[in-house]
């Protein structure tokens, strides 16, 4: 984005902070970005759906009104969502994990990789995905011995390569605190070497600084791709390591074999130890990591919520804890218990299930295992209230969890129209504010939807 949309997007920020306060100001506006800027369209870039549809609902009109005063015109303005923008929200469970490690001293400490706390062998959940990785990365740091060396772990983004690069520098340090345990992004390693290139003395300390460890973890070595001269540096620097046996630890994204423009010598270095992949994390791992997320929050969240989440959700651990930090945000700004309607309302543009959509037959035999009623009794004439409500609820559950239109489910109802559907689906949303009962049943079924 040109430097003139982001010094535009700033004053309208200015100007829009001075007529809403510092209040509204940090709530709604500090957690979106600007996406795209121009006399046409603006595109806000928001972290969750709660946040875009209260924007768009409370904010848009506002937004253009500022606009407008700095372009000069009135584009049309677009909230969207983004999870990869949402920060997680405050703890309230202080951190247990006692003192870190000591950190390597470092010359540009904002290109090397401060270790995160949290990020320890005990708090990564382990699961079919995962396994391998994690039992050779639990005996590399009780070993130290370069039974796998080198040690190749590779998957996609969010799948906690990161997090275990980080678990194990923090034990191999604390295992064996007389060694030198050096953790790194392949990005520092490559600006470093840049800088050292530009005299022999730097060179020669680089080569020191790089060579003289016990143990090398480097994350994101896919970056080393195309870099003929930093790759030709790596390779003396990995055999250094390897002719010492000290232990040597490479995440990717990809399968050595696959990272284009990477030197043979390398890949064939790479696949001489072991490789692991890190993949997708199946249902009951995300719900793992959904209830490991889930204990640092001062807000209880019920079981059937996560694992409605994880049901729906079949993405990487960062979007899962996006997801999860949105549905705890919705319910605090909305003054508002976790539910399951509550869940997916706020989730339900992260989720690309694939399944089967639910069909109105599934849906009708949730409800009738609630009641005492058959199927004949729901698309019966009768409007007795023992009938009467629990027609009414699947109608409601039908206008929230399928596709099908008023028209369309009053029709599966024996030919009944659509103002009796809608009439329907707004008593059950009145009683569900203050009928405790009939909001305990929709809340049930809704859980049996996972």
């Amino acid at each position: 984005m040109s430097p003139t949309a982001l010094s535009k997007w700033e004053s309208v920020l200015e100007s829009l902070k001075g007529e809403i306060g510092d209040k509204k100001y940090d709530l709604w506006i500090r957690q979106i970005e600007l996406k795209s800027f121009d006399d046409e369209k603006v595109e806000i870039s928001t972290p969750n759906v709660f946040v875009k549809e209260w924007l768009s609902s409370h904010y848009k009109k506002i937004f253009r009104n500022h606009i407008n005063s700095v372009l000069g015109s009135s584009p049309d303005v677009e909230f969207v969502v983004d999870v990869s923008i949402a920060k997680p929200l405050k703890l309230v469970k202080p951190d247990s994990s006692g003192p870190g490690p000591a950190r390597e001293p470092r010359r540009n400490r904002s290109q090397i990789f401060n270790l995160n706390k949290d990020f320890r062998l005990d708090t990564f959940i382990v699961g079919a995905c995962n396994r391998v990785a994690y039992h050779a990365a639990e005996r590399t740091c009780k070993k130290l011995d370069g039974h796998f060396n080198p040690f190749f772990i590779y998957g996609g983004c969010g799948l906690g390569k990161t997090h275990l690069l980080q678990a194990m520098t923090a034990e191999l340090s604390r295992n064996f605190p007389d060694k030198k345990i050096l953790y790194i992004s392949s990005e520092y390693f490559i600006n470093s070497f840049i800088q050292a290139v530009k005299s022999p003395q730097l060179l020669e300390d680089f080569r020191r600084r790089f060579r003289d460890i016990d143990a090398l973890i480097v994350d994101d070595v896919h970056i080393l791709a195309g870099k003929e001269r930093t790759q030709e540096e790596f390779l003396h620097t990995f055999n250094a390591y390897w002719d010492k046996n000290s232990q040597i630890v490479l995440a990717s994204d990809s399968h050595p074999r696959a990272i284009s423009r990477l030197r043979t010598e390398l890949i064939d270095r790479f696949a001489g130890g072991l490789i692991t992949e890190l993949k997708m994390p199946a249902y009951q791992t995300r719900l793992d990591i959904l209830m490991r997320k889930a204990e640092k929050f001062d807000v209880t969240i019920p079981p059937k919520i996560l694992a409605f989440m994880a049901k729906k959700i079949e993405k990487n651990v960062r979007v899962l804890e996006g997801a999860l930090n949105a549905v705890v945000a919705s319910a605090l700004y909305c003054k508002r218990e976790i539910s399951v309607d509550l869940a997916w309302l706020t989730i339900k543009e992260m989720s690309d299930r694939k399944s089967s959509p639910l069909s109105l037959e599934e849906l009708e035999n949730l409800v009738i295992s609630k009641f005492s009623v058959t199927s004949k009794d729901l698309h019966a004439k009768t409007r007795s209230k023992a009938i009467l409500m629990p027609r009414q609820i699947c109608m409601y559950l039908a206008r929230r969890h399928t596709r099908y239109s008023l028209n369309d489910i009053g029709r599966y109802f024996s030919g009944r129209n659509h103002s009796i559907v809608l009439h329907a689906e707004n008593r059950i949303a009145e009683l569900l504010k203050s009928d405790p009962d009939t909001a305990k049943i929709v809340e049930e079924i809704e859980g049996d939807l996972v």
